[in-house]
């Protein structure tokens, strides 16, 4: 993916939008999380861009392990700042709560993970989303990848729009 937006859409769609099972916000900080090897590694040319952190084991487990020190203060914060920049405004009603459960969050964490490894695989022929276990990539262009944006772009406007309906509920 071009660094994460697309991602993002299937956390609307997994219920990322005010559910009590999955925290869009960790979500979101597990794919950031990812994309950084590769926003690291891109400008560098270094070979694979997509190296350890595109792969199913370090994918699913590096987004728990830095959750409580780094993913939650920051997804904390920009909660704060969203809350600030909406007061008073048109987008008052979405609101961010200050609370973030452990459960939710974990879940949301290797979901986001693995299935940014997932569908970056079906993107790029330089992940090998099974090392160490194995080599090559099985999802390479498994979809045409014009179908994939459509796919992630239709799932997060109707994350939008769920959210915007759990919002005028309120």
């Amino acid at each position: 993916m071009p660094f994460t937006p697309f991602h993002l859409g299937l956390g609307g769609l997994t219920g990322g939008y005010g559910s009590r099972w999955f925290s869009f916000r960790a979500f979101c900080f597990a794919n950031v999380l990812i994309d950084a090897e590769a926003l690291y590694r891109l400008p560098l040319m270094l070979y694979p861009v997509h190296d350890w952190m595109h792969t199913f084991l370090i994918g699913g487990i590096a987004p728990v392990l830095l959750w409580y020190h780094i993913g939650r203060p920051f997804c904390l914060w920009v909660s704060r700042w969203w809350n600030k920049l909406a007061a008073g405004g048109v987008l008052e009603k979405v609101h961010i709560s200050n609370k973030i459960k452990t459960l939710p969050a974990i879940i949301a964490l290797v979901v986001g993970g693995l299935s940014h490894v997932f569908l970056d695989g079906i993107m790029h022929s330089d992940i090998e989303p099974l090392r160490p276990f194995g080599y090559g990539n099985p999802f390479y262009r498994l979809i045409n990848i014009s179908h994939l944006h459509y796919i992630l772009t239709f799932c997060g406007l109707v994350g939008i729009g769920l959210m915007f309906i759990r919002c005028r509920k309120k």
